[in-house]
């Protein structure tokens, strides 16, 4: 049921183009997720090993005392841009972050789980505004800054 009903080209658009408002839907090139889908889905052994992930999801609250370690001693800075609208990522998880890292930096922008499809000038936007505030970056930035202007 999962193969048949999930690992489909159709599935794989939904998480494209779900929740994304109608005025951004012809930015999102079909060839992107059907490529994705080729990449990633389109044979039996692409879809094993997405079952395999699917299966393996299950573990993975068992592990989240040691992330919720980690972000506390470390105090690692943290942006996160996410589409409003993600049905797989959505913004109360998101907004839990704050509890173990309360610099953290969470931004939603209007589109869904593929939000850089439909937002990359905004979410771009925010991480750099994100990364000028961290000191041991700024010297990393500008050379990325020159780099992008360069091309």
């Amino acid at each position: 049921m999962l193969r048949t009903g999930n690992l489909t080209l159709a599935t794989t658009a939904y998480q494209y183009t779900a929740s994304v408002p109608t005025k951004d839907l012809p930015l999102i090139n079909a060839a992107a997720y059907t490529y994705a889908f080729l990449q990633n889905v389109a044979t039996a052994e692409d879809q094993e090993q997405q079952l395999d992930l699917f299966y393996d999801y299950r573990n993975n609250k068992g592990i989240y005392p040691k992330f919720h370690e980690y972000f506390q001693e470390s105090q690692v800075p943290l942006p996160a841009v996410l589409g409003k609208g993600d049905p797989a990522f959505i913004p109360p998880g998101a907004e839990a972050f704050r509890k173990d890292l309360p610099n953290a930096v969470i931004r939603f922008v209007d589109g869904g789980h593929s939000a850089l499809e439909t937002k990359v000038g905004e979410i771009a936007g925010e991480m750099l505004r994100f990364w000028k505030g961290i000191k041991y970056w700024k010297k990393d930035l500008m050379i990325l800054k020159n780099f992008i202007v360069a091309e």
